[in-house]
């Protein structure tokens, strides 16, 4: 956040100032009550319309203050809106020191909400089996064997078996690869068969 950005959040707060300052301005300046003519209007009305003439009264005595209320009132809710959405997804990732930091609702809980998308597609909306059925076994095969795919295999093999024995020789590494490859291509043949 640049001072720009700060000083467009300040822009809404301050135009709401300057609208209630303008309104405080137009208000007309108190009467005296001796010449006030409201109050003899209201003497002349019955008892049951006297509130609300009142309130007709005040309000034309002060209508561009009460026209402030919703405007405020809908720049304020404007601009925490926008700051809740801002705050849900954004930032990325954690930032902060470890009790004094924040990070996006949605992206915070991205794992959770994602593992629980494809339990509802998988358990509830897709049926396996159909979809299955219908893909063609051999562009499957031909998809799942493809040279990148393969190389992308070697090289996982390849980094487990070194973390896992650092002490493991190139020609085991090559040959436990080589093995692994084929197995998987033997299995990707079984199951599309």
């Amino acid at each position: 956040p640049s001072r720009a950005g700060n000083r467009a959040t300040m822009r809404p707060a301050l135009a709401c100032t300057l609208l209630l300052t303008i309104a405080s301005a137009l208000r007309p300046p108190p009467r005296k009550r001796c010449i006030n003519p409201s109050r003899t209007a209201l003497q002349a009305l019955p008892q049951q319309q006297v509130g609300l003439a009142a309130a007709r009264i005040r309000f034309a005595a002060q209508w561009p203050l009460y026209a402030t209320i919703p405007l405020c009132a809908g720049l304020f809710n404007a601009l925490t809106n926008k700051l809740a959405v801002t705050m849900m997804f954004f930032p990325i990732r954690r930032r902060g020191l470890k009790l004094l930091g924040w990070q996006g609702v949605v992206p915070k809980a991205a794992r959770r909400m994602g593992g629980d998308v494809s339990d509802l597609l998988t358990k509830d909306l897709l049926n396996v089996t159909e979809v299955l059925r219908r893909v063609d076994p051999e562009t499957l095969s031909q998809r799942l064997c493809t040279p990148a795919l393969v190389e992308l295999g070697k090289r996982l093999v390849k980094d487990e078996v070194e973390l896992a024995a650092p002490l493991v020789t190139p020609d085991l590494v090559k040959r436990v690869i080589q093995r692994c490859v084929a197995r998987v291509q033997d299995d990707v043949d079984a199951f599309v068969d």
